[in-house]
């Protein structure tokens, strides 16, 4: 420590000099007067602005020296920017601020302030402007005052950090054959958008399946409506994504159906989203995406609660009396479900809403005969919990169609009518006979006998425009009523017969397929809306069908009373350079109602593969 304190006395006697030396022989005389009006700046003034949404304009303040008479001033302003785009046209940054050409003082006013205007909207988002101001005449300034002044405007990012969230992917593997994952993701609000949320590069660089290559390298922020919690909405937006730069394109996605927002998580229907790639699909969406009703978004702090229910039919118990039946349902549930009240209802009420609410009020007020019962969780050999019961009906039934509603509840007693679930069924009883037969048509023909048969032309020369025609596509109609399952493949005629030989049969191939599709997040089953609404539907299949060759169309179908059938088409694909195909090929009967309102306008290529699973 000896030589710091050295260092400090050392240090003290050359200051104590310097203070000497600056004490000696001043000159106090006056300086020079100056003439004029003697203008000059405010100084110690704060002259930094943050540029909130609200923020239109800000004041300066001008002082001067004389003050016997009014006076104006005339100012000058410089503008520049910290950002520079210096491939991007000159920007004249003057021109997004409005300043006065004068600033004036009243007689005997030694203050003077005038007012700097912008539109927000016009200035860039993270940009910081600097505004220089001055007295532009030099006979009005004065040596002992400031006759510039330098402010700072700071417009902030307008994405604002609230947190971590996660999203669960079923938008890709609507496409592709990737797994459901979930992982984190940054979540952000606009300042400028209220009602929006932003998932930063959730499908760029946080995105667990891509690589370098993949994804654009600036960043992208996903963007959700939520300002409505009932009516959550995806814009049409690119995600940055692009496995194929080639063939492919980024990938897009919008919003089909309305999605909603409760307890901080966002969630679709099943379908109700849409997939497209820029070249594949030349910029139209090729897919629904949501498939498996599996994409979901989780907000910062939100409390992840499963109250998921599923039920389906489990059979029927016979009394004592070898007459008496109770229908039984199966239930599956989320970790979070402590009791189910359940009522077993006539009819298919799972299509109307109206049939629907009324079980529900019914069971509410004790109209229906219900039954609640609590669950547990029993764990099986490989120590996997599994959330599943079986429960009776309250009273006995005849043969017929009948509807289980199931209502789950928390541990805190609410119930979770959101994930409710309900599911038809034909309780066939004892001595009743064989089950309903399916009743059921399909055709298979050439793409102009189905816009002939149809009369939506559109349709089909939309897909035509696009490549599909007779020699590589067929045009589909269903018929039919009270269908409950319709699952369509496509054969070679000529491999059938090996189809069989392998599989067992025909039913067996399309279960198996079945089950291959659905474990790559995919399902042969065909949406039935059209169908239960109208009686019928038609569609375009196949698309990569070879030309000249003779395929048959199957279709495994099962009506709301349990029976399955298997149903069949053959069809003859066109010369592959056809112009025409030739007409009045397709057998249809009268009964077809053509007069039903035409097919959706979005309606995507069902591809039907032909693959063989040996």
């Amino acid at each position: 420590m000896k030589s710091l304190k050295i260092f400090f006395l050392t240090a003290l006697v050359a200051v104590t000099a310097l203070f000497t030396a600056c004490t000696k022989d001043q000159d106090w005389s006056a300086g020079e007067q100056v003439p004029g009006a003697q203008v000059y700046f405010a100084d110690g003034v704060a002259t930094n602005v943050t540029v909130e949404a609200e923020t239109s304009s800000f004041e300066v303040t001008v002082m001067r020296g004389n003050v016997d008479e009014a006076t104006t001033v005339p100012l000058k302003v410089a503008v520049s920017a910290a950002k520079v785009d210096e491939e991007a046209d000159p920007i004249n940054y003057a021109e997004l601020f409005t300043v006065p050409a004068n600033v004036s003082f009243g007689a005997g006013k030694d203050t003077a302030k005038f007012t700097v205007s912008f539109d927000r909207a016009s200035l860039e988002d993270g940009q910081t402007y600097t505004l220089t101001f001055s007295i532009n005449d030099a006979g009005a300034v004065t040596p002992y005052g400031y006759d510039k002044q330098t402010w700072t405007l700071s417009v902030p990012e307008p994405y604002v950090y609230i947190g971590q969230g996660f999203i669960r992917e079923d938008i890709i593997a609507t496409m592709f054959s990737i797994d459901n994952i979930e992982w984190e993701v940054e979540v952000y609000e606009n300042t400028n958008n209220p009602g929006f949320i932003y998932l930063k590069n959730a499908y760029t660089s946080a995105f667990p399946y891509n690589e370098p290559g993949d994804y654009v390298e600036e960043d992208v922020y996903f963007t959700i409506n939520i300002s409505d919690p009932d009516k959550v909405v995806i814009p049409t937006q690119t995600l940055g994504c692009d496995w194929n730069p080639t063939d492919y394109g980024e990938f897009f996605v919008g919003t089909m159906e309305y999605g909603t927002l409760k307890n901080g998580v966002i969630t679709f229907p099943v379908k109700g989203l849409a997939v497209g790639m820029m070249i594949y699909t030349e910029g139209q969406f090729g897919w629904y995406a949501n498939s498996k009703g599996m994409f979901r978004v989780v907000l910062p702090g939100a409390v992840l609660t499963d109250y998921s229910l599923d039920v389906a039919y489990g059979g029927f118990r016979v009394a004592a009396d070898n007459a008496t039946v109770y229908p039984i349902a199966r239930a599956a549930y989320g970790a979070d479900v402590a009791e189910i009240q359940y009522a077993f209802v006539p009819g298919d009420i799972t299509a109307d809403a109206e049939a629907l609410a009324a079980a529900l009020a019914g069971i509410e007020d004790g109209s229906v005969k219900s039954n609640k019962v609590a669950v547990s969780t029993s764990v099986n050999a490989e120590g996997e919990e599994i959330n599943e019961m079986t429960f009776e009906g309250v009273e006995p039934v005849e043969s017929g169609v009948y509807s289980v509603v199931a209502i789950p509840y928390g541990a805190d007693g609410a119930a979770q009518y959101e994930t409710m679930a309900c599911a038809s069924f034909y309780v066939q009883g004892v001595g009743a006979g064989e089950l309903p037969e399916v009743e059921f048509e399909m055709y298979a023909m050439s793409l102009e006998d189905l816009a002939e048969a149809t009369g939506d032309t559109e349709y089909v020369d939309y897909y035509i425009s696009y490549g599909y025609n007779s020699s590589n596509t067929v045009g589909v109609i269903f018929a039919g009523v009270d269908i409950k399952s319709l699952r369509p493949v496509i054969l070679a005629s000529d491999e059938i017969e090996e189809v069989i030989e392998y599989y067992g049969s025909i039913e067996n191939y399309v279960v198996a397929y079945d089950e291959y599709l659905e474990s790559n997040g995919k399902d042969l089953d065909y949406d039935l809306e059209y169908i239960e609404e109208y009686g019928w539907d038609y569609a375009l299949m196949g698309g990569a069908l070879d030309p000249e060759t003779n395929y048959t169309m199957f279709a495994l179908v099962e009506n709301a009373f349990g029976n399955a059938q298997l149903f069949s088409s053959s069809f003859t694909t066109a010369a592959e350079d056809y112009l025409s195909a030739k007409k009045g090929g397709a057998n249809l009967r009268p009964a077809v109602k053509m007069d039903a309102p035409l097919h959706k306008q979005f309606t995507s290529i069902k591809p039907i593969s032909t693959i063989s699973m040996k």
